[in-house]
């Protein structure tokens, strides 16, 4: 009888079909999302670092999440809702400067001052919460875009953390055209150096709604995800985020780089998802880490934007069906 029940509270793996998005979101997935428990810590620098969970009695196993440059913890609210198990505890922060965190900076620029910072308050995060409240339970990793960059930081900071990771279009290179990484580190480093570390990067600025459009974004094939991340925005202002600033860049650019000297090692097992249309990182490094690594696989989604894990149905699907069979939640 257990095992029936597990298997019919797990089956339905997919919350919400395109067609039906708006209705069930709202019956279902906000309303589950809302009972996760909030909490906050307060970091070295002194920023408060906004989180929330589930912990569940029985628990095996313990879900950790780390969101992408931009997003928020809401974001996930339909992955979660998806990956959710009666067995399986589920964690979720908010970087610093965006979401619900604190900010460096008045405004909506994405601002960081080194980009350890994010690895340590990982670190703190795992520390102060998760392991206390998750116990001995085997601890997993789901980590997107600059999520999965600093994922790659803390897997090499400690070695232990994660029994096993997903990294979903992980920033490794960035796209820095039209110039090449060379020629955008040094550009970044220059600025930095001028004093105009706190200021937009070249190109950026803040977020306008005018230009954000459907047809020329660059995250997802999903009109109704795409419209759902508008709507977060526009429901709660504060989780606005623009373009990143000139120091953001540049220990960006270096973070990413040095990946591939810590991939060696890192030991735990990682599947990495890449997008076949990806515009935001560049996929070359992400293959070179893979073969850096102990235990690596590529799954690649020929037709994604970058955002894989808020894509159309056909794509999601089978996004949600590898981590379930990877991360042994089905």
């Amino acid at each position: 009888m257990k095992a029936l029940l597990l298997f019919l509270i797990c089956s339905s793996a997919f919350a919400i079909p395109e067609e039906s998005y708006d209705r069930v979101w709202n019956s279902d997935v906000l309303v589950w999302y809302q009972d996760l428990q909030p909490g906050e810590f307060k970091n070295a620098q002194g920023l408060k670092i906004r989180y929330r969970f589930k912990v569940q009695d029985n628990a095996l196993r313990t879900l950790v999440i780390l969101p992408g440059r931009s997003e928020a913890m809401i974001n996930y609210a339909e992955m979660m809702y998806d990956l959710r198990h009666p067995e399986v505890n589920v964690f979720i922060m908010d970087h610093q400067g965006q979401g619900e965190s604190d900010r460096l900076l008045s405004g909506d620029a994405g601002h960081v001052i080194k980009f350890k910072d994010y690895v340590l308050d990982v670190r703190q995060f795992m520390n102060e919460v998760v392991i206390p409240l998750s116990g001995d339970t085997e601890r997993m990793l789901l980590a997107h875009s600059m999520g999965a960059t600093i994922g790659v930081h803390y897997l090499h900071m400690v070695p232990t953390g994660f029994a096993k990771a997903v990294l979903s279009a992980p920033m490794l290179q960035m796209n820095t055209k039209p110039y090449s990484e060379t020629v955008a580190t040094l550009y970044s480093t220059f600025l930095f150096l001028a004093g105009k570390g706190a200021q937009y990067a070249p190109g950026r600025g803040p977020y306008n709604p005018e230009t954000d459009v459907f047809d020329t974004n660059t995250s997802t094939h999903s009109l109704v995800r795409w419209a759902a991340m508008k709507r977060f925005w526009a429901e709660d202002p504060q989780l606005i985020l623009g373009g990143p600033t000139v120091r953001w860049v540049k220990e960006s650019l270096a973070a990413s780089k040095r990946t591939l000297t810590l991939a060696p090692r890192i030991k735990t097992p990682v599947v990495i998802f890449q997008a076949g249309q990806d515009q935001v990182v560049v996929n070359g490094r992400q293959n070179s880490f893979c073969l850096k690594l102990a235990k690596c696989q590529i799954t690649l989604f020929p037709t994604a934007h970058h955002n894989v894990l808020n894509e159309k149905d056909e794509i999601r699907n089978k996004v949600v069906e590898r981590i379930q069979s990877f991360l042994d939640l089905n």
